[in-house]
């Protein structure tokens, strides 16, 4: 498989369907959802689309059970993502509605507003 090139600064949003399809693998992606549980090295967060996506984390990440996150991180060859960035989505965060967003911003119809920078 020929390795996928993404332009600098720039990463899709995506949900759980969208790293299991296999479409991200070697990219950077952001990822919306709540911690679910960790391991000490892999937390299980809980996506927009209520699919459970393993993140590999540093041994000092602060996990906090049930808080609203965005991961900034690249897919591995197993569907995990390693993260490079995690920030605080807060507690009024909407996964449905962040969700949907995900979905246009894949539709056709949309392309001109989403598109890949040139």
């Amino acid at each position: 498989m020929a390795e996928q090139s993404q332009p600098d600064g720039w990463y899709s949003r995506v949900n759980s369907s969208m790293i299991q399809s296999g479409n991200h693998k070697n990219l950077i992606v952001s990822i919306a959802g709540t911690l679910e549980s960790t391991d000490g090295t892999i937390v299980n967060v809980r996506s927009v689309d209520k699919g459970s996506i393993p993140i590999q984390v540093e041994p000092d990440f602060e996990f906090q059970q049930g808080k609203n996150v965005e991961i900034i991180g690249s897919v591995s060859e197993q569907n995990s993502v390693q993260s490079f960035v995690v920030r605080d989505m807060g507690s009024d965060f909407d996964p449905e509605i962040y969700n949907e967003m995900i979905q246009m911003q894949q539709d056709p119809k949309y392309a001109e507003y989403f598109s890949v920078p040139k």
